[in-house]
């Protein structure tokens, strides 16, 4: 997969929940890294069975804080999935890391560095 593809519509899901954390001040703060949204979040093994490498790209930080415990990831999977809330799935772990850093890279990042968020100035699409 190329890592510089346009994004797909579940990636979109990934850039949405992440500018929805900034516009809602739902963002937390790393004193090393800075503002936080998703967090890197990656789940493996969300395949059909053992030998399906499928990776999913899913935020670990999650209404307000880290997901820290296999059962607050099950309980935000459940509750994104209440929502309709879809996010992508790759055919293994390392497709998946190559698009997170690309979307953080290319997206997130500028986001936040920007922080127009904090003065209530519309993120660019």
């Amino acid at each position: 997969m190329e890592k510089n593809k346009p994004l797909s519509l579940l990636e979109k899901n990934v850039i949405a929940y992440h500018r929805k954390m900034l516009k809602d001040n739902t963002y937390g703060h790393n004193p090393e890294t800075g503002d936080v949204t998703t967090f890197r979040g990656i789940l493996m093994g969300v395949g059909k069975n053992k030998e399906d490498n499928s990776t999913q790209l899913f935020p670990s930080w999650w209404n307000g804080r880290i997901l820290n415990t296999q059962e607050e990831i099950n309980s935000a999977m459940d509750e994104a999935k209440s929502k309709g809330m879809k996010f992508p799935i790759y055919k293994n772990q390392q497709e998946a890391e190559q698009r997170e850093k690309w979307i953080h890279d290319t997206y997130m990042t500028p986001d936040i560095k920007s922080g127009s968020y904090k003065k209530g100035i519309k993120i660019k699409e």
